[in-house]
């Protein structure tokens, strides 16, 4: 099973921690994202007084599952990386009929191919194990967090 981490900006000793459970597809996450998160971070998380931490959590079905497992994959292989990721998968997400499927290999990758530090191949093996975690969730309409 893919072990989902918790993904931090910040300095590890700043004595408050934020921490946003977020979806890729979710448009009030993306709203947050575009409008709060670089506010707080300018304000706070770059002066050091605070630590920022996203969790990815599965909101919105199979596409939510595969936007997780592609950002996971993405912080695993440079964390730098992961916040511009961040903004660009969330800027990615359509205006209007977000419900719409947007997010696909295909999307995520051309997304990725922005950051030269990503691998490629290994960002598009990650995902494939998208069929591994949801068959291991049985089918449960359930929101999963795992972190380390």
């Amino acid at each position: 099973m893919y072990n989902f981490s918790r993904c931090d900006l910040g300095k590890e000793e700043a004595p408050v921690t934020v921490v946003e459970f977020g979806d890729f597809k979710c448009p009030s996450c993306k709203a947050w994202g575009e409008t709060v998160y670089p506010q707080l971070v300018e304000d706070y998380v770059d002066t050091g007084e605070v630590k920022f931490s996203y969790i990815n959590v599965l909101f919105h079905g199979d596409e939510s599952t595969l936007a997780s497992l592609a950002a996971e994959s993405v912080y695993q292989q440079s964390p730098k990386a992961y916040w511009d990721f961040y903004k660009a998968l969330f800027a990615a997400q359509p205006e209007q009929k977000h419900d719409a499927a947007w997010v696909t290999p295909e999307k995520v990758l051309e997304v990725a191919a922005e950051f030269p530090s990503i691998d490629q191949g290994k960002l598009e093996s990650d995902m494939e194990q998208r069929g591994h975690f949801t068959s291991s969730l049985l089918g449960t309409k359930s929101t999963w967090v795992c972190w380390d």
